[in-house]
């Protein structure tokens, strides 16, 4: 989907078409209390029974159930994330507070990764401040990034992070990165190196603008550039969009 397409859309019912289409809003069918059919959408974006007078938001067990922002907004969001766009020129673009990007872009990369709050957090513990290791795996042109605490065997290069917090403000990140030699015997060529090294281009790319001061923000961007690496043949906006989907409750798909 272009950001013209997005910018051309003039209401908000229709916004909410898309989403359903695509599985991010539950597309009600049926009284989420009473079970009667007799529902219809009515203003501020919430659905009515008419039997029983229950009333309730279509992001009603969405990923932003509890997101105040505006839903058009939530589609350029998601768009000038996959365009590579910071938090701070988001929030300016959108004019729409900081801290609501912040959260938007966290649960993306939570979504897009496959990790919960919990598994990010954690990042906390497990990375090190005086550096920490990272194992690169190709196969067959996709990527995939660990940390070598989890014992991932015979990486095919490493890379390695070291953080400096400038004392209230931004941090910095020195990098170093390596192929592994053994990886020629395993016959796997020029070719394969130059598979990494693409990657490794990539990816610094991203991390040389970053100034994020948690080990878990960290980690969550290692993640997000693995995920765009992989997807760079592919529509990043629509795979986002899969990730964002619902797990059917209480209403019908």
């Amino acid at each position: 989907m272009k950001l013209y397409d997005i910018m051309c859309i003039n209401s908000e019912r229709e916004i909410v078409r898309f989403l359903q289409e695509k599985n991010i809003f539950i597309k009600y069918y049926k009284c989420i209390s009473c079970n009667s059919i007799k529902i219809g959408y009515i203003s501020r974006n919430r659905v009515k029974c008419y039997k029983c007078k229950k009333e309730w938001n279509v992001k009603m067990g969405s990923a932003i159930e509890s997101s105040k922002i505006e839903l058009k907004k939530f589609l350029l969001l998601i768009k000038l994330f996959q365009l590579g766009f910071t938090s701070e020129d988001t929030a300016k673009e959108l004019t729409i507070d900081i801290k609501v990007v912040y959260q938007m872009f966290d649960l993306i990369r939570m979504r897009i990764s496959g990790l919960s709050e919990n598994d990010l957090s954690q990042m906390n513990y497990l990375l090190k401040g005086e550096g920490t290791t990272f194992g690169i795996k190709c196969s067959n042109g996709k990527i995939k990034i660990s940390l070598m605490e989890d014992k991932e065997e015979n990486p095919d290069a490493l890379f390695r992070i070291k953080r400096t917090r400038i004392p209230n403000s931004y941090a910095s990140y020195d990098l170093t990165y390596n192929r592994v030699i053994n990886i020629i015997k395993l016959g796997k060529g020029i070719g394969y190196f130059s598979e990494l090294d693409r990657f490794w281009r990539f990816a610094k790319e991203f991390l040389i603008k970053f100034r994020g001061t948690t080990y878990k923000g960290l980690y969550a961007l290692l993640k997000e550039i693995e995920f765009r690496y992989n997807q760079k043949e592919g529509d990043i906006f629509l795979e986002i969009m899969r990730k964002m989907r619902v797990v059917e409750k209480g209403g019908v798909l």
